[in-house]
């Protein structure tokens, strides 16, 4: 059964870090970078940060319906597709999964955490990031405040510490 494995947290988690070391390991995955596809999309503002919260949820849902999209278009090339995110809202998370009912695909939620010292750390020594540190680090804080708990069945994940791709895959197969 084709699956899309999406995966969510906050900036700074490793969420994208995670999404290609699993992408490595499962041999029929793409995996869709959500900054290199965020890049394509839209030109950045200079202070994403101080746009209204209307503007910032009108951005957001452009965004996730053109990433949604080709997700779809990527369904028809390969078996699993690995997206990563912030999908901060239930309804950012809704859209993927209406997509995954529609296309009668299997979709598998994984959360990535780690504590907020460790995060300001790889946010402040990431040199090349679509944002600059500062301004990412303010979106973390927001985000944060931001956050609706994902109440499908998924996966959770620490990301401080040494991560068993392994047992992930099993969870995946087994679990969900």
């Amino acid at each position: 059964m084709k699956k899309i494995i999406l995966i969510c947290g906050f900036q700074g988690t490793g969420k994208s870090t995670f999404s290609k070391e699993l992408s490595n390991r499962l041999p029929t995955a793409y995996f869709l970078d959500a900054d290199e596809f965020f890049t394509t999309q839209e030109k950045i503002p200079d202070d994403i940060n101080k746009l209204s919260r209307e503007e910032r949820t009108k951005r957001r849902e452009k965004y996730i319906t053109s990433k949604t999209s080709e997700i779809r278009r990527l369904l028809d090339l390969h078996d699993t597709v690995i997206t990563d995110g912030l999908f901060t809202h239930k309804r950012d998370r809704l859209f993927v999964k209406e997509l995954a009912k529609r296309e009668k695909v299997q979709l598998v939620i994984i959360r990535i955490s780690c504590p907020k010292d460790i995060v300001k750390k790889r946010i402040f020594a990431q040199e090349e990031h679509i944002l600059k540190p500062e301004k990412r680090w303010n979106s973390y804080l927001r985000t944060v405040e931001e956050w609706e708990p994902i109440e499908e069945n998924h996966i959770e994940i620490d990301n401080s510490t040494n991560i068993d791709y392994n047992t992930i895959v099993d969870m995946m197969n087994k679990k969900l």
